[in-house]
């Protein structure tokens, strides 16, 4: 459980083999709007994508919810569309 972000139960997975992180809507498509925030912790967001960043530093690949796979750098959207410092 990485923490609270699109809902309060978000869950991801990690595959160290293939450095393929699943990341759920937690996750942001480059270029993707917030979406649906009914269920959202968006005050706690970024910092759970940060934990991510942290617990998983050799991730190469990452998939969201929605949207094309990429690298890390869907990790930096997500935070710097929830306003991470």
């Amino acid at each position: 459980y990485p923490g609270p972000g699109h809902s309060e139960d978000n869950v991801v997975g990690y595959f160290p083999g293939d450095r393929v992180l699943f990341g759920g809507c937690l996750i942001k498509a480059l270029g993707a709007s917030k979406g649906n925030l009914e269920d959202a912790t968006v005050n706690a967001w970024s910092g759970t994508v940060s934990g991510i960043k942290r617990k998983y530093p050799d991730i190469q690949v990452v998939i969201p919810g929605h949207g094309n796979a990429g690298t890390t750098a869907l990790l930096d959207y997500t935070r710097t569309l929830f306003n991470a410092k």
